[in-house]
Order: structure tokens, then sequence, then C-alpha cells
């Protein structure tokens, strides 16, 4: 067993740098984007006049642009008025789910952070018998910034237990402790028509408690996402991609250095009854080595009550030149908040 003080005073004001840029980037006066979600206007055809709380024959409810089945009227002098179209009631949802037609926050959107506490528990199989425990808790945050802009914040830390032989564990130790801290900021900039755009990075310091949990190396990893709205071919669906391209900065001697691009792709589907499905998996190539490593990844979830969500997730390399792992089952819970 190693213990370690780790150095971060080096990283910390190289985060510090980046997030003091998003700052003057969201400054530059880019306008503010309307916000999702935001209430329809309620709107009178021309030349009605009508008491207070009195009904308006024919009008729609909620105006946004033509309504359903409404044919133009016959125009008197210059007023028209909309014919009554069919009233539909909408079904009612199911308790604690919500209508398919109507969105839900599953979190799983990295250009739309949600306050949220997460704790994951996962079983990770490595090649021969080796296998890999982790409880990991998580927690983002978004601040909103000027100009519409949104700084993404997320932190994890993780707890595994590992068994058998593999690449940090030559020996085949069984060995418990914390892994290596996760801290990540992202600028989202504000919705520019389907497209939105987020940059920023993420930082893991050398912070294990055993060298078989961890790298050894202070690691940045510059991060730039897109992601595309699918809204008009299904709600809620939206495809995207992250890329990243991790290097060590300092760290201890004796570890190996680091320089690997990572590109994940994206696709989130919204189901009834509040379900969702992601793929997202994180393709891999590590310069130092040439190697490869590209999975199979999908998570099926729920979001109960608006505030929970819980979901399962399954991942099986495809390609697994760093050995990482052959499959990985993880269960999450998590409240929005």
């Amino acid at each position: 067993m190693v213990s370690r003080l780790v150095p971060a005073a080096f990283p910390v004001c190289i985060l510090t740098l980046v997030l003091s840029c998003f700052q003057v980037f969201a400054q530059d006066g880019l306008p503010a984007s309307p916000s999702r979600g935001a209430p329809a206007v309620l709107d009178e055809p021309p030349g009605v006049d009508t008491a207070p709380g009195e009904e308006i024959p024919g009008s729609p409810v909620l105006h946004s642009g033509t309504a359903p089945g409404v044919q133009p009227a016959h125009v008197t002098g210059n007023q028209a008025a909309p014919e009554p179209a069919d009233s539909v009631t909408p079904p009612l949802a199911s308790p604690g789910s919500a209508p398919h037609d109507e969105t839900f926050e599953s979190g799983q959107d990295f250009t739309r952070p949600v306050r949220r506490i997460e704790a994951a528990a996962s079983h990770r199989d490595l090649a021969g018998d080796a296998w890999v425990e982790t409880l990991t808790l998580r927690a983002s945050l978004p601040v909103p910034l000027p100009g519409g802009w949104t700084l993404s914040l997320r932190a994890e830390q993780p707890y595994s237990a590992i068994k058998g032989a593999s690449r940090n564990n030559p020996l085949g130790k069984r060995v418990n402790g914390f892994g290596e801290f996760l801290g990540e900021a992202l600028a989202v900039m504000p919705p520019r028509g389907r497209w939105t755009y987020a940059m920023g990075a993420l930082w893991i310091p050398p912070s294990a408690s055993h060298d078989e949990l961890g790298t050894g190396r202070h690691q940045l990893a510059p991060s730039l996402g897109v992601r595309y709205d699918l809204g008009h071919w299904m709600p809620g669906a939206w495809c995207g991609l992250m890329l990243r391209h991790a290097v060590d900065v300092a760290g201890y001697s004796g570890f190996d250095h680091i320089s690997q691009s990572v590109a994940q792709p994206m696709l989130n589907i919204d189901l009834p009854g509040a379900w969702f499905v992601t793929f997202a998996p994180e393709a891999r190539y590590d310069w130092k080595n040439s190697e490869w490593f590209v999975p199979f990844d999908m998570t099926a979830g729920r979001v109960i009550g608006r505030h929970t969500v819980v979901s399962l997730s399954y991942r099986s390399a495809v390609n697994d030149d760093m050995m990482l792992y052959v499959n990985t089952f993880e269960a999450r819970a998590g409240y929005i908040f």
C-alpha cells in the first residue's frame, strides 16, 4: 500500500485558467436562446371581445402556429376567426410516469446538465478470471452564465476491489481502496437551431490509494462535444459526439506516460412511461502503444416521480487491445433536485 499526498496545485491552476477563459467567452454578448419548455402564449382571434373568464368559441387554448384540424374561417371585412376544432382529451398518464409527448429530464444529455447526486455499482470482467467491483459516487451541478451559457460541473469518486492478474495488477493481488478522483468542467453554448456545442476539460489526479487502482499521473483531457436534436423525428431523441484527448502533465516516477484519444458517439431515445435508452460507446486509441479499444455500450433506465432516475448499463469489448475489460454491468440510482 502506498500513501500519497496529491500535488494538485498545478492542475488546479490550469483548470482555473480554463474556467476564466470560459467566463470571458460567456461575456461576449451572445444572445440567449429561448428557454426550452417555455409556456405557449394564449392567443385570441382578432376582433373578438370577451369578458373576463369567458371562453372564446373556436379558439385554441394554446397557440403555437396553426392548430391541427383548424381551417381558415370565412372573412368578414378585415377580420377572420378560426372555426371550432374537435376537442380531444389527452390520455392520462400512469402515476409516477410522464406522457410520451412530454419531455422529461433523465440526466443523460451533457448539454442539459441537471443538479444530481448518484450512486453506481458495477462489476467488470477482465481477461482470464480477474475482475473489478466498484462503487462510485457522482455529483453534477449546472451554473448559469451570462449570455445564455451554462457551466456544467461534474465530480466522481470510485471505491474498488480487484482480484486476479491484469495490466495494472500483474501480481494478481487482491486489493481494495479508493480509485482516482475525476473532475469535469464543460461550458455549454446556447442552442443554435437544433445544434448545441460544449467545450471544457477533464482532470484526473493521481489520488488512488494503491498503485494497482490508478495511473500515478496527473491527467488533463480537453473536451469538445456537439449535440443534434432529433425531436422532429421522436420527442426527446437526440444524438451527439464527445471528443477528448487525455495527456499526463505531471505525476509520480515509474508510471507510464499517457496520450490517448477518445471518441464517444451518442444516441438517446425517450420512450413512453418516462423510459429511455442510450447508446454511448467510448472508443479509445493509445498513441504510445498503438492500441485500440472499441466497446458496445447500452443503458436503459426510467425516471420515477421526476426526481429519481434508475438505470442498468451493459458494456462489452469489441476490440480490446488495451485490455481494459471484457464485460461490464452497472446499476445506477440518482436523485435530481
